[in-house]
């Protein structure tokens, strides 16, 4: 809720509950404003957004991820177009979006759809790094910082990107070096398995169509996490569509 009802929700309506011999909530998290550029939103002064505009803007997962990740429970977030449009193309089209799109199209340029048996990508030093990652997402989202759990997966899906350009799959394939190859491939794909399940809170339409791709037949649940890690190699990946679109754009 926003901090602005915290007196009714914190003070009377737990008094009320008492009196009526029912328990009283256990906590409250209230969140901060929604401002534009640091001031309340006008319709007088122009800066007044409504959910309609925003969601035709870049869709409902986006705005979800925008304000999620800039509205915390200690600050306010402010909310502009230009801020909106930054954060959608820098997190979402060009770092998560593109990691997907580029490792599920390896898949099936080097190995018809099909994640190759790379027994060598578990445990190694890229995994690991990606293994602590998570359980440092999972610490945040079990002290309810969602901000910074939304920036944490986007950070992974970041430093797979580079691990990309390190390795230089195109590179390995032209040089006929399958082992090597096989071992980026299948790191990656776990990688995005990983992410779809990290990505759900925030974006849960894209994060479903992603696991659609890469987990068929499995449901989207943390128990399935461990399942679909590792019994990635072997299964055939679906063709990675257009996740994060880059309309143009007119100021609004």
């Amino acid at each position: 809720m926003g901090k602005g009802i915290t007196r009714f929700h914190c003070v009377i309506w737990p008094a009320m509950l008492l009196a009526a011999e029912l328990p009283p909530p256990r906590a409250v998290w209230a969140h901060g404003y929604v401002q534009w550029s640091g001031a309340k939103m006008s319709k007088t002064a122009g800066t007044a957004v409504t959910l309609g505009e925003a969601i035709d803007r870049h869709g409902a997962d986006a705005l979800r991820y925008f304000l999620l990740r800039e509205v915390g429970f200690d600050n306010d977030g402010d909310f502009t177009w230009e801020r909106f449009d930054a954060r959608y193309t820098a997190d979402l089209a060009d770092t998560f979006g593109n990691l997907v799109s580029r490792s599920l199209a390896m898949i099936h340029r080097y190995r018809a759809g099909t994640v190759p048996r790379a027994e060598r990508s578990i445990g190694s030093r890229f995994d690991s790094g990606v293994r602590d990652a998570v359980a440092v997402y999972q610490d945040w989202m079990n002290a309810n910082r969602l901000a910074d759990a939304a920036g944490q997966f986007i950070a992974i899906a970041a430093s797979a990107n580079r691990y990309i350009e390190e390795q230089a799959p195109w590179k390995l394939a032209k040089e006929e070096r399958q082992a090597e190859l096989d071992v980026v491939l299948a790191s990656l794909t776990r990688t995005v398995v990983r992410l779809a399940i990290l990505a759900y809170p925030f974006i849960p339409g894209k994060a479903e169509v992603i696991w659609g791709l890469v987990c068929p037949g499995l449901p989207l649940t943390a128990k399935s996490f461990e399942e679909a890690v590792l019994g990635v190699e072997g299964r055939t990946v679906g063709k990675p569509p257009i996740l994060f679109p880059k309309p143009r754009l007119a100021p609004a």
